[in-house]
């Protein structure tokens, strides 16, 4: 079972989902929100350019509230 993240930090991986392959850029009063992502396994830092991007968990976790919607 995923540990919780919140409704905040759901909206933040959707905005990172939808950026692309390339991820994206969080700004600093979404780190809270980023952290929980990252601790759930959701996101990931990608590589030295500070930019996260959506895990395949993250991608599926994304899948399964797209059909309970």
């Amino acid at each position: 079972m995923d540990p919780p993240v919140g409704a905040a930090a759901r909206a933040l991986l959707r905005r990172i989902s939808q950026a692309g392959p390339f991820g994206m850029h969080v700004e600093e009063h979404d780190w809270p929100m980023a952290w929980r992502c990252v601790l759930a396994g959701l996101i990931c830092l990608a590589g030295v350019t500070c930019r996260y991007v959506v895990t395949f968990k993250g991608q599926a976790f994304l899948d399964r509230l797209a059909r309970c919607e």
